[in-house]
């Protein structure tokens, strides 16, 4: 505390916390309480004379009081100060909102474009067993009366074995096909099949070969 109080040049600022004698600013405000209560009862006018080379005379300003801070619920009109060291912190109010409701999910899109990918997957996959079995029911089948036995021997081959491929399911797209009536004179009785008969022709000049699935040809050979 000596040197603290000794060594300023021009001005010295005490601040400690009052009424706490847990700190060492318990013996100052002892002190300085009695020093301003006799300069006022004196009105005294101290004056400090130089020592050495320094031989001015300066008044001294003694006060001893509460630091004075501002409300912080009033506004100022006065202009903000910019420096940080001399703000004042200030409480900032947040509202929480709890509500007894149940969050709604909101699914991303990449997330949904992720499902969707699968299911295209799904869908491609089922494409070509579809293809596959209709391929196989197609290449045996000569009539309409064909097709159950035909269904019955994809189904012990264990070709029909899901839920989304049944007999009943591939027998009603069928007959559904079979409603109309170009389709329908493919599977005439009249007709001769041919399954997956090579066929050879001239192009150009050159010997072609093709090999459809089924051929069909009628009593004019057309």
């Amino acid at each position: 505390l000596y040197v603290a109080f000794t060594r300023a040049s021009h001005n010295l600022i005490v601040i400690g916390k009052r009424a706490n004698s847990a700190y060492r600013s318990a013996i100052i405000e002892s002190v300085l309480d009695k020093v301003a209560s006799r300069l006022e009862a004196n009105d005294v006018k101290m004056e400090l004379t130089g020592i050495g080379s320094d031989a001015k005379t300066d008044d001294i300003s003694f006060c001893y009081n509460v630091i004075y801070v501002p409300d912080s619920s009033k506004k100022s009109n006065e202009k903000k100060d910019t420096n940080v060291l001399s703000a004042y912190s200030q409480p900032l109010e947040i509202k929480i909102n709890v509500t007894p409701e149940m969050p709604e999910f909101r699914q991303s899109n990449q997330s949904r474009d992720f499902i969707k990918r699968d299911e295209t997957e799904e869908q491609q996959k089922f494409y070509i067993k579809m293809g596959t079995i209709l391929h196989n029911l197609f290449s045996t089948i000569r009539t309409v009366d064909d097709i159950d036995g035909a269904l019955k021997q994809l189904e012990l081959d264990g070709l029909l074995y899901d839920q989304d491929l049944t007999p009943e399911k591939i027998k009603e797209m069928i007959r559904k096909r079979l409603e109309s009536p170009k389709v329908a004179k493919w599977f005439d009785k009249e007709l001769t099949i041919l399954n997956e008969c090579s066929i050879l022709t001239v192009e150009n000049g050159k010997m072609a070969e093709y090999r459809p699935d089924r051929v069909m040809q009628n009593s004019k050979n057309e």
